[in-house]
């Protein structure tokens, strides 16, 4: 009754009331389970949904086992019901839990994934660059927003000559005007320049 809301009463004068409690969704289960037991003599167990009186839905544990007489003929079965609503609900939210872990799992593989990709085209990137600037016959350099100089291959450094670790870090103005030939390093044309190369 506790389990069901239905009294012992109920179960006694109300034909296969048992039957009709067993939720729609399991009663293909049910009816199984009920046509092995009449033809197995072993302990059987299947857990199923009941909706008890008020409407409320509970899980059973279900278990029966066979009875002899003294000649060792089967004369039925006898069965024990217990609620495992509570533990269905924590296996449920294990489960949820455990969806959601993989997903995370998932998703988190799926990331480092695209950043290892990343990483191998930023690796194969410089490695083209660095092929380009060891075997370009041009000179090279490269320089930021503020006009340092960040590369400067060897052809570069046999154009200008100057040693990449002496240009590497100045100032590409300061290069200019370095490289400017006396003549035409006069005040008003290195200040023209540092304009041209800062505005």
């Amino acid at each position: 009754e506790r389990i069901s809301g239905f009294s012992a009463e109920d179960f006694y004068h109300i034909p296969r009331l048992l039957d009709s409690v067993v939720d729609p969704s399991d009663r293909e289960a049910w009816e199984d389970h009920r046509n092995e037991a009449e033809i197995t003599t072993t302990a059987l167990s299947i857990d199923f949904r009941i909706v008890r009186k008020d409407g409320g839905i509970r899980w059973i544990n279900h278990i029966c086992h066979p009875v002899f007489d003294t000649a060792g003929h089967p004369r039925g079965r006898r069965a024990s019901n217990r609620d495992i609503t509570e533990k269905k609900q924590k296996d449920d939210e294990l489960r949820a839990a455990y969806e959601q872990l993989a997903a995370s799992q998932e998703e988190l593989q799926g990331q480092y994934e695209e950043l290892a990709a990343g990483e191998r085209r930023i690796r194969e990137s410089e490695e083209k660059f660095r092929t380009f600037m060891e075997t370009s016959i041009d000179g090279v350099m490269l320089f930021d927003d503020h006009g340092g100089i960040l590369a400067w291959n060897l052809a570069a450094e046999q154009i200008f000559g100057i040693p990449a670790g002496e240009a590497i870090g100045i100032n590409i103005v300061d290069l200019q005007i370095r490289l400017i030939v006396p003549e035409h390093k006069n005040p008003a044309y290195v200040e023209a320049l540092r304009s041209r190369f800062t505005s």
